[in-house]
């Protein structure tokens, strides 16, 4: 399942995690956010033994966005004890984000 958090709860849910975490940045009005939010459901599930899946509202959460430089919608980023990864941004499909978490490890 994928989890949708604040910004006041990014530091304690991502940053301080125990394992790594999938954080989708995303907004409401975004369409290709709205695409790929099942193909994300379908990963989280795939994959809860490995990371946990998270998504932010880049709308709501401002501070976040400009810290992690998210200038595109949806950016995901894997965080390993509290420190983001590489990203990849508008990915079209679940194969090619597939194919990005092979590259992370997973």
């Amino acid at each position: 399942m994928v989890r949708e958090i604040t910004e006041k709860e990014f530091d304690e849910v991502v940053l301080k995690a125990s394992k790594p975490v999938l954080v989708d940045f995303y907004a409401p009005w975004c369409g290709d956010c709205k695409r790929l939010a099942p193909a994300l459901e379908v990963i989280a599930e795939k994959n809860a033994a490995l990371f946990d899946t998270v998504k932010i509202d880049v709308d709501k959460a401002p501070d976040t966005g400009k810290k992690y430089n998210i200038n595109a919608l949806p950016t995901l980023s894997v965080f390993r004890s509290g420190k983001n990864g590489p990203y990849i941004s508008e990915p079209a499909s679940k194969a090619q984000v597939d194919e990005w978490l092979k590259g992370q490890g997973f």
